[in-house]
Formats: structure tokens, C-alpha cells, sequence
């Protein structure tokens, strides 16, 4: 976390603007690289551990 990026920080720059300003302002969702990968990366290691368990079973569960 960088110093002064938190949520209150952004929160608090946004009412010191202009209400005017404010108004014109469009939300957007924004996904930076770093966490699009990590969400790649958990669903693929989520997919991975479906098909190893239905090959070999789940893992302490043998003979049940």
C-alpha cells in the first residue's frame, strides 16, 4: 500500500473537488495486471485440483 492511496484518502481528495466536477465524473471498474493474474492464477489452480481429485481421489479419503 502506498502512503495516501487508501479508500479515505481517494474519498477525501474527491469532495474537495467542485460539485460541478463531481457530477461530470463517470465510475469504472478497473482491474489492475497484478490482480487480474492473481485471479487467473486461482482459478486455474482451482481447476487443476478438480481434475487431480477426480483422478486420484481426495487426498485422506481413501477407502471411504
Amino acid at each position: 500500500m502506498v502512503d495516501g492511496r487508501s479508500k479515505q484518502a481517494f474519498k477525501d481528495w474527491l469532495a474537495e473537488r467542485p460539485t460541478a466536477w463531481r457530477e461530470t465524473v463517470e465510475a469504472v471498474a478497473v482491474l489492475d495486471p497484478f490482480h487480474v493474474a492473481r485471479l487467473a492464477g486461482k482459478a486455474l489452480d482451482e481447476c487443476r485440483r478438480r481434475g487431480q481429485q477426480a483422478i486420484h481421489g481426495h487426498r485422506g479419503r481413501t477407502g471411504l
